[in-house]
């Protein structure tokens, strides 16, 4: 019962972190889209991430009466919400806020995983887990970047905005 759990956590967090860095990935077309400059662009990719990073301590304590699994519906729904806010308006002002939900569901789910892992797993076999889970990240990036690779287009900048809409599908 323990890995068919993680495995449904683990593959969702692959989905989160690809959407966390689904603008990285896209951010040539987004500069020539939105006719953005750098500043602009690293703003949309670290504001996701310094909001997770701080969000991640009071999404801890949260959880606790939550529970893990409300937590990764939470954090799926926040996932969506950010990929269609910013496909249906696909300017600045509405990519810029959907990066907080990006944010905030990558947060989420830093936290929830591990707490799957140590409430699914006995000590001795934690390791495993523990170890396949560190790759999350890198795993979900190489993803992303494979799904912009094939939906985004130099020629057609606006092409990005599909690399959303499958994130979107795909929760």
């Amino acid at each position: 019962k323990a890995w068919p759990i993680f495995l449904i956590f683990f593959i969702t967090a692959l989905f989160i972190t690809g959407n966390n860095d689904k603008v990285s990935a896209a951010m040539v077309l987004l500069m020539g889209d939105l006719h953005i400059g750098a500043a602009e662009v690293g703003l949309l990719v670290t504001i996701s991430s310094v909001l997770g990073g701080v969000a991640a301590v009071p999404i801890g304590a949260i959880m606790v009466k939550t529970g893990p699994r409300k937590m990764g519906m939470a954090a799926i729904v926040l996932a969506l919400l950010g990929c269609l806010l910013a496909a249906a308006l696909p300017t600045y002002v509405p990519l810029m806020i959907s990066r907080i939900f990006d944010g905030l569901a990558m947060g989420m789910i830093s936290v929830v995983v591990p707490t799957v892992i140590a409430s699914s797993f006995p000590e001795e076999k934690r390791g495993l887990p523990m170890g396949i889970w560190s790759c999350w990240v890198s795993i979900g990036y190489i993803i992303v970047l494979q799904g912009a690779a094939l939906l985004g287009s130099e020629e057609n900048p606006h092409t990005w905005i599909r690399l959303w809409w499958v994130l979107a599908a795909v929760f």
